[in-house]
């Protein structure tokens, strides 16, 4: 299994989840926590679903009003 973190300030920049995008497909990881992603629960939840269709995902928006940590993980 092959783990990776990023502080990926902004993350509702196209510029930026195609680079994460691209950084799994190329590093073959299984888990990816994100850092201060900048988006709100609604922004995250829409991003997941449209761009990292076929991963799973979990926040801290229960916890923290601002979230700032998203975790995702692929099925295996």
């Amino acid at each position: 299994m092959i783990t990776a973190s990023w502080n990926i300030r902004g993350f509702n920049l196209p510029l930026k989840y195609y680079a994460m995008q691209s950084f799994l497909r190329c590093k073959e990881v299984n888990v990816m926590v994100v850092l201060e992603t900048k988006l709100n629960k609604v922004s995250v939840e829409e991003t997941m679903r449209r761009k990292f269709g076929n991963w799973h995902f979990t926040h801290n928006f229960v916890s923290h009003n601002a979230g700032r940590i998203l975790i995702l993980w692929k099925q295996v």
